[in-house]
């Protein structure tokens, strides 16, 4: 069984009450000694995932596939096998799309995305149904993979795939490939929750890890209306570090770092109407928009010595202000939700305590602790992180976190 608290929905939210005891059963953590790789080894569950209807949630756990059902409250698991899962997401209310972690093509493709290399499809029963780019069930060449540009739900759930030039759809149940649309040149592609490509990039004398010196939109108005382009020119001192295509207000955003002055600037380039406006601007290092997976903008980003999320939808807000409120000196985030919002999944990380993951229903009220990260950690006593800063040699300011011995 889940862990449960009660989150009475009171103006805040406030109240908790224990309810139930662990799902998994844990050696005495009074006993156990605590090792390094503790800490350093890779995530011990992935963030657990909704299927739209809430009526199942699923996650990686120590390489298993776990879908539990929320009505009937029971799990069923798959095992990896010789595979490697890593991160999954419901593409509809029946199916699983299942990352694979795989080292060999991680370093022969290393300019491809872990969530390019080919899922494994998963039944809401949690069986195997099918390697998303297996060509008619045989083994997946390098030739089969593509990018994957974003899912389309319905009745029958397809992959939108990328090519140089062109896309594909992919049933996800049947592994039927159609074609899709000529797509515009850039190197980066924005596709709409129907399939279509919206707007597409170009990024010019691309900086490693930070920014370009000039970018090219391509885009249209609408869907099938013609082409149009926005160049965004070389600026003396600037990069260009972010970008964003938002398909609910039908914009463009970017963000342009000044570094003679150490400020950021972040503008909103109307599509229908043309007209650019600045949206925000601070002496931040960085400055971005947070999405959440439907592709509303709920927060904007900025790192200065931390990174910090300002949230600016008001549901976002309430509910995460309310669960800081149960976890004081946590960092709280929601790692998934239902569109209806009736369901949402929680990050709750604290220095002293392990991440764990919450599902919280909007129905029942309830607040339930799905399992954390660091299982063998539960019970520990963890000594307390400071937070300092500390000058490199040329002056630079170094963030950091410095722990003592007990």
């Amino acid at each position: 069984m889940i862990r449960r608290h009660l989150l009475l929905a009171s103006a805040a939210l406030l109240m908790t009450n224990a309810l139930a005891a662990t799902r998994r059963a844990h050696a005495d953590a009074a006993a156990m000694q605590l090792k390094p790789e503790f800490f350093t080894r890779d995530m011990f569950m992935s963030p657990p995932q909704l299927s739209p209807d809430r009526t199942h949630l699923a996650w990686v756990e120590d390489n298993r596939i776990i879908v539990h059902d929320l009505l009937t409250h029971s799990e069923k698991a798959l095992e990896a096998g010789t595979h490697k899962f890593n991160v999954l997401q419901w593409v509809g209310n029946d199916y699983l799309v299942v990352y694979l972690k795989d080292d060999k093509i991680q370093k022969s493709t290393n300019w491809l995305r872990v969530i390019d290399y080919s899922p494994a499809v998963i039944t809401k029963d949690a069986k195997f149904l099918r390697l998303l780019f297996s060509p008619e069930g045989h083994p997946v060449g390098a030739g089969d993979l593509a990018p994957i540009g974003g899912f389309v739900e319905g009745p029958a759930p397809y992959a939108v795939t990328l090519s140089q030039t062109f896309s594909q759809h992919l049933d996800i149940a049947t592994g039927k490939i159609t074609s899709g649309e000529h797509l515009l040149p850039a190197d980066y592609h924005f596709i709409d929750r129907q399939g279509r490509e919206r707007v597409a990039v170009q990024i010019m004398d691309g900086k490693i890890s930070y920014g370009s010196t000039s970018l090219i939109f391509h885009y249209r108005v609408e869907p099938g209306a013609p082409q149009q382009v926005l160049r965004l020119p070389e600026q003396d001192k600037v990069y260009y570090i972010n970008f964003n295509y938002c398909e609910y207000d039908n914009a463009l955003y970017w963000t342009e770092f000044d570094y003679s002055k150490s400020l950021c600037s972040m503008y909103r380039f109307d599509i229908a109407t043309s007209q650019k406006s600045l949206y925000r601007s601070g002496p931040n290092k960085d400055m971005d928009l947070t999405f959440d997976k439907f592709g509303h903008i709920v927060g904007i980003s900025t790192i200065t010595d931390r990174i910090h999320t300002e949230w600016i939808d008001p549901f976002h807000l309430k509910i995460i202000s309310a669960v800081e409120k149960l976890f004081p000196d946590s960092f709280v985030d929601i790692a998934d939700m239902t569109e209806d919002q009736k369901g949402v999944v929680f990050l709750v990380s604290a220095p002293e305590a392990p991440d764990s993951y919450y599902y919280y229903s909007a129905e029942t009220h309830d607040l339930v602790r799905i399992g954390g990260n660091y299982p063998e950690l539960d019970g520990q006593t963890l000594a307390p992180m400071t937070y300092i800063t500390y000058k490199a040699r040329d002056g630079l300011e170094i963030p950091a976190f410095i722990t003592y011995p007990a």
